[in-house]
This record gives structure tokens, sequence and C-alpha cells, in this order.
């Protein structure tokens, strides 16, 4: 959400969730342990998906987009779901090494909603005006972190298999946090 008067996204949170940091950073254990122990079942749901039996290479990529469905993304509904549908799904499905992809969905306004956990591509559910109707405030950091742990959670379970996945984030917001459960910092970390 853009403060008030402003006509452009606001990317100063965004800049501040992408800064450089350090995975060395002492708070990191506690604040993936606090953000656990909040929500233990939307984290823990977003660690399941497709079993490693099931997976068609040795060498995948989880992917997790993070969609902003806030009121101030109201405007760009049609462009959301266009650009979700075409872009990323479609592109996904039609690029060499889509087999290797495997996608979680999570959007946000008020509260973070895992919408699928890790699926192939192929079975990425697409959007429409049903599935994507902005309203509310901007969950960005919790969000952004509870995906982050989904995708660790996924991925230590296929490590134990001996696969060791590349792991990817895509958000896709205007750009403000404006619930303040988490800060950029501790998502960074």
């Amino acid at each position: 959400n853009n403060p008030q008067g402003s006509t452009g996204p606001n990317t100063a949170n965004l800049n501040d969730l992408l800064k450089d940091s350090s995975v060395t950073d002492p708070e990191a254990g506690a604040v993936l342990s606090r953000v656990f122990v909040q929500d233990p079942n939307i984290v823990g749901a977003a660690c399941v998906g497709v079993p490693i039996d099931n997976l068609d290479t040795d060498d995948p990529t989880l992917l997790a987009i993070v969609l902003d469905m806030s009121g101030s993304m109201e405007e760009a509904t049609d462009g959301v779901i266009k650009g979700f549908n075409e872009g990323l799904v479609d592109g996904l499905n039609g690029a060499k090494g889509g087999a290797e992809i495997i996608s979680s969905l999570w959007t946000f306004a008020d509260t973070a909603d895992c919408v699928f956990s890790h699926v192939k591509v192929e079975e990425v559910t697409r959007l429409n005006r049903k599935t994507y109707r902005p309203g509310g405030s901007t969950a960005l950091y919790n969000t952004t972190l509870k995906a982050i742990m989904g995708l660790q959670g996924y991925a230590a379970t296929h490590q134990k298999g001996g696969i060791i996945p590349r792991c990817l984030v895509v958000v896709i917001s205007d750009g403000a946090d404006n619930v303040h459960g988490h800060t950029a910092a501790e998502v960074r970390t």
C-alpha cells in the first residue's frame, strides 16, 4: 500500500527486504522459531509437496511465489492475473527444464495464505477473478518469511534423499508492508 497521496509504487519496503544480508545473523534461528510457533499449521503445511519418488529430476528448482492481494493491488487485478497465468505459469510450462520446477503460491492481504504447496508446474492453479480478489492490508514480510520457511522445510525432506534443490522466491507486490509482524531484517536472515 502506498502512503497517502503517493501515485507510484512504494518500493522502500521491497528495497529493505532485498538488501544484502548475512546468514550468520544470530537472530535468524530465533526469528524462524517465532514464526513457526505463531502459526505452525500454515508453515508446516507448506513443507508438504511432491514426494521424492515422483520427481522426474535429480536437479529440482523450488519456486515460492509470494503474491500481494492487498487492497492497493485492486487496480492491477487484470494485469496481475494475466501476468501470473501467461508470464509465470505458461512461461514455466514452456520453458526448457520446466519439469524440474516445483512451485508453491502464497497470497497475502491481512494474513498469509498458502494456496498450493510444492506442485509440479503443470499442476499450478491459474488465477482468475474468483481466486484473485484484492482487499485488506499488506502482510508482505510475514508472508515472505513463511514462504521461505516452507521452502526450507520442503528442501530439507529432499536433501535427506540426496537431492539438493535450488530455491527461488518471487515477490509480486506494489511494495509497502503495513502489518508489521516481522521486519525486513528478520526476513533477510
